[in-house]
């Protein structure tokens, strides 16, 4: 998703974390490949994905 203010590389940075996410890369390994402190930042690319976040999954 494209937005006018992103640049380039975070759009790729973006796919990339989806594709991965699509392929059943758990959530730890993405949230490491894109440097994200937080799980929480990894789980809005499920939202890309329409599915729920893997927190939330997880405790239900």
């Amino acid at each position: 998703m494209c937005s006018a203010n992103s640049s380039p590389a975070h759009d790729l940075r973006h796919t990339a974390a989806c594709l991965w996410l699509a392929h059943r890369v758990d959530l730890a390994t993405v949230q490491a490949w894109c440097d994200h402190k937080s799980a929480a930042t990894t789980d809005r690319y499920l939202h890309f994905l329409g599915t729920v976040p893997m927190s939330r999954a997880w405790s239900a």
